[in-house]
C-alpha cells in the first residue's frame, strides 16, 4: 500500500486536493482533522478528559457538544493551554490514524491519502511515500481563513501564527508543493492531473504489501514448508534423498503433496493478482517463476534448471528484439475478415505523429459517455506523446442497429471536442479479439475501464484470460499487457445502456455525454 502525505498551512486548501484525488482518482482521504473532531464527540474518552481539564463552559448550546470555536480561540491565544489539549488529544488521534491505516491495509486499497496539517509536526511523515504540500502566500492565506471561518483579521493572525510551521516551512521539506494561489480549484485540479501518474504509480513492495497478498503470501509459504518439511521426514525414514522423490513423484504416497503444492501456487497467484490487479501478466510471470523455484526445489534436477534458464533467456531476447513499429496506414480489417472496408480503416481526428509506443483503450462504446472519455483522459496523461487507439469491436454476424462507422464517427467527434484529446486519438474497428489488433501494430499496453470490480470483475477476468491464452496459443507469443481503470466514484451510474434507455424514454443526457453531442446521439439511438 502506498501512502501519500498531504499538508500545508491552515487555509491554504489541502481538502481541495483530497477532493481532486478521490473524485477524480479514486484515493480515499484519511482525514486527521475530521478524525480529531471525531475523537472529542461526546461519549468518548477525550472527550471526558476535555471537559474535566477546560471546564464545562466550553460545551455547546446543548451541554454535550464541544464548542470547538471558543476552545479553538482560548489554546490559540494561550500556548500552554494548547500543549494541555494537545497532549490530551495526541494518544487518541494517534489510535484512530492507526486503526484507519489498518484497514486500507487490509482491505489492500493501493493508495491512499493521509491529510494532516501537523504531518511534520507530529512524525507521521515518516509513513509516507511521498509529501505533498499545498502552498499560498501569506497575505492569500489571511484573506482565505478569513473568508472562510468569518473569522476577523487578528483573529486569524493569531491562528496563522499559533502554527508550529508556516506554509513556507512545510512547503520546503515536501516533495511535491501544490501552488494554489491562483483564483478557483480549476488550476489547482490541472497540476493534480499532470502529477497523477507519480501519484499512482507503486513500486513492487508497495504492490506488494498490502493486507490481502501478505495473507495469501503466507498462508503458501507455510503450506509449502509443512509440506517440504513432510516430503524430508518420510524420505529420511525411508533412507532416500531429497532428489530421490523425482523418481517417485506419481506415486500414490506423493499424490497428496502435488494436490498440496497445486495448491500453494493457487495461493501464490491469488497474491500476485491482488498485487497486480491491473497488469495479470506480471501475476503469470511471477507464478512461472515461483512453479520453476518450486520444481527446483523438489526435484533437485538439472534439466529443470536449465529449462528455466532457457525460458530466462528467451524472455530477454523477446524483449530486445520484439519489434513495436506503429503501422498507421494498415487497414485493421481485410477482405477475409469479413469487416466492411469502410468500416476496417483507421480513422483518427488528425493523424497524430508520436515517437513514443501506441496503447490501446478497446470496448464496444455503444454510445460512448463521459465515463470513457475521463478514462480516455487518464491514459493521455499516462502516456503523454502515445498514439491513443481506440478499438471498437466488431462482430460481424451480429446485427448491430447503430453501425460501427457512426459510433466511430461520433468517438472521432468527441476526442476532436477535447481538448486534452484533440490530435492524440485513432478511432478503430477490429472483427477480432483486441489481442491480435495490439499484436498486429506493435501494441504492448492495453487498457480496460471497468466501474467496480464488484460489478464488472467476473467479465473482466474471463477477456483477460482470453487475451492471455490467444496470444500464447494461437500466436506462439507473449501477449499484451493488460491494465485497468477504475471509474470516478462520481461517474459509477453512467453506462452505454443507461444512454441508450434515455434516449428511448426521452430522459435528460445531461452528465452522461457531452452537451454537444446530445443531439447527435438523439439521432442515432432514438430507433431502438
Amino acid at each position: 500500500m502506498k501512502v501519500l502525505g498531504l499538508t500545508g498551512g491552515i487555509g491554504c486548501g489541502k481538502s481541495t486536493v483530497s477532493r481532486i484525488l478521490l473524485s477524480e482518482y479514486g484515493v480515499p482521504t484519511i482525514d486527521a482533522d475530521a478524525i480529531s473532531h471525531a475523537v472529542l464527540s461526546p461519549g468518548t474518552l477525550a472527550h471526558k478528559r476535555v471537559v474535566k481539564a477546560f471546564g464545562a463552559g466550553f460545551l455547546g448550546e446543548d451541554g454535550l457538544t464541544i464548542d470547538r470555536k471558543r476552545l479553538g480561540a482560548l489554546v490559540f491565544a494561550d500556548r500552554a493551554r494548547r500543549r494541555q489539549l494537545e497532549a490530551i488529544q495526541r494518544p487518541h488521534l494517534a489510535w484512530a490514524l492507526i486503526s484507519a491505516l489498518a484497514t486500507h491495509f487490509f482491505r489492500g486499497t493501493p493508495v491512499v491519502c493521509l491529510d494532516a496539517a501537523l504531518l511534520f509536526e507530529s512524525g507521521l511523515y515518516r509513513l509516507c511515500s511521498l509529501v505533498m504540500a499545498v502552498y499560498v502566500k501569506p497575505a492569500v492565506q489571511l484573506q482565505r481563513l478569513m473568508a472562510r471561518d468569518g473569522a476577523g483579521e487578528e483573529d486569524a493572525r493569531a491562528r496563522i501564527a499559533a502554527q508550529p510551521m508556516s506554509a513556507e516551512a512545510k512547503a520546503n521539506r515536501a516533495q511535491l508543493v501544490f501552488d494554489n494561489n491562483a483564483s478557483g480549484a480549476e488550476a489547482l485540479a490541472e497540476r493534480v492531473e499532470r502529477e497523477a501518474p507519480r501519484l499512482l504509480r507503486q513500486s513492487v513492495v508497495q504492490r506488494l504489501a498490502s493486507g490481502p497478498s501478505l495473507l495469501l503470501f503466507t498462508a503458501a509459504v507455510h503450506l509449502a514448508r509443512s509440506s517440504i518439511h513432510e516430503l524430508s521426514s518420510k524420505n529420511s525414514s525411508n533412507g532416500l534423498s531429497l532428489p530421490a522423490f523425482g523418481a517417485n513423484v506419481l506415486s500414490a504416497h506423493s499424490v497428496q503433496f502435488i494436490l498440496v503444492w497445486a495448491f500453494t501456487g493457487l495461493l501464490t497467484l491469488g497474491g500476485l493478482v491482488v498485487a497486480f490487479p491491473s497488469d495479470l501478466n506480471v501475476a503469470r510471470g511471477g507464478l512461472q517463476w515461483v512453479s520453476l523455484l518450486a520444481a527446483c526445489c523438489v526435484f533437485m534436477r538439472w534439466q529443470v534448471v536449465v529449462v528455466a534458464l532457457g525460458i530466462l533467456l528467451l524472455k530477454i531476447i523477446y524483449s530486445i528484439s520484439k519489434p513495436t513499429v506503429l503501422k498507421t496506414n494498415e487497414d485493421v480489417g481485410s477482405a477475409r475478415s469479413g469487416v466492411p472496408a469502410s468500416a476496417a480503416s483507421s480513422h483518427s481526428t488528425t493523424a497524430p505523429a508520436a515517437s513514443a509506443d501506441p496503447v490501446l483503450f478497446a470496448g464496444s462504446f455503444n454510445p460512448i459517455h463521459v465515463g470513457h472519455l475521463a478514462i480516455l483522459r487518464r491514459i493521455a496523461a499516462a502516456h503523454p506523446r502515445a498514439v491513443l487507439y481506440v478499438c471498437i469491436g466488431y462482430n460481424p454476424t451480429k446485427k448491430y442497429i447503430v453501425s460501427v462507422e457512426a459510433r466511430r464517427a461520433l468517438i472521432a467527434s468527441m476526442c476532436k471536442a477535447d481538448a486534452m484529446l484533440r490530435n492524440r486519438v485513432q478511432v478503430v474497428v477490429a472483427a477480432s479479439y483486441p489481442w491480435r489488433f495490439a499484436l498486429r501494430h506493435g501494441i504492448r499496453v492495453m487498457y480496460r475501464g471497468v466501474r467496480t470490480w464488484d460489478k464488472d470483475g467476473t467479465a473482466e477476468i474471463v477477456l483477460a484470460l482470453l487475451n492471455l491464452l490467444g496470444p500464447l496459443l494461437l500466436e506462439r507469443t507473449l501477449p499484451p499487457t493488460t491494465k485497468y481503470i477504475e471509474a470516478s466514484p462520481t461517474l459509477l451510474h453512467v453506462s452505454s445502456t443507461l444512454v441508450r434507455n434515455r434516449v428511448v424514454s426521452g430522459g435528460s443526457l445531461e452528465g452522461l455525454i457531452p452537451e454537444a453531442m446530445h443531439t447527435q446521439v438523439r439521432q442515432l439511438y432514438r430507433c431502438e
